[in-house]
């Protein structure tokens, strides 16, 4: 999993999120859309950087948790009503189904491939039964715009590893998860979302 630790990223991450590629506020509509959030659910931000989509959702559920694994990152949490733990997603420190609701926005091609799969085991470990992981990531062609994109990405943000939705739900299938919901996001179809659940 990517450290964002290198200045200046976690200084004009969420400017870059919020007023340049706007995944905030693509990733707070489609939660509203397809998530059902309860005032009972414990509710974990995988990869949740500075808690900006945490801060926006966490009057609506019980508990809520930004887990990074940059310090740096979870130091520009301005709220204190927001949990923020420093720890790696392949080895979270939760007790076995214990969450209700897992987010990862962005998160999974920032990953290496190689570690996907001990990903979504660990994910499906933590999971209460009849829990739900929420997943919103891109994939798209190597045209040259895009070939730009990523070179800058990997710039300040270390090595990428982009993943197709097919390879995903692979994944998601192997470790578990049951009833997947694919949503397109956008014109070109780049950005996607994956929700599936746990059920015993």
């Amino acid at each position: 999993m990517t450290n964002f630790s290198r200045f200046p990223i976690t200084f004009f991450y969420d400017f870059f999120e919020k007023y340049i590629i706007k995944d905030y506020q693509t990733a707070l509509q489609q939660i509203t859309n397809q998530l059902s959030l309860k005032e009972s659910d414990i509710l974990v931000d995988i990869g949740g950087g500075t808690g900006f989509i945490l801060s926006k959702i966490s009057k609506q559920i019980k508990i809520g948790m930004v887990v990074d694994i940059s310090k740096k990152m979870l130091l520009r949490i301005k709220s204190n009503t927001e949990c923020k733990i420093q720890a790696d997603a392949l080895s979270l420190p939760f007790n076995d189904d214990s969450i209700s609701t897992i987010l990862l926005i962005n998160v999974l091609h920032h990953i290496d491939r190689s570690n996907h799969q001990l990903l979504f085991n660990e994910l499906y470990r933590i999971l209460k039964n009849n829990g739900v992981i929420f997943i919103m990531d891109l994939y798209y062609p190597m045209n040259f715009l895009n070939t730009v994109y990523t070179l800058f990405e990997e710039l300040a943000c270390g090595k990428t590893f982009h993943i197709s939705y097919q390879n995903c739900m692979v994944n998601i299938d192997m470790a578990g998860f049951i009833d997947p919901h694919i949503t397109f996001l956008g014109k070109n179809k780049w950005t996607y979302t994956i929700k599936a659940k746990k059920q015993l």
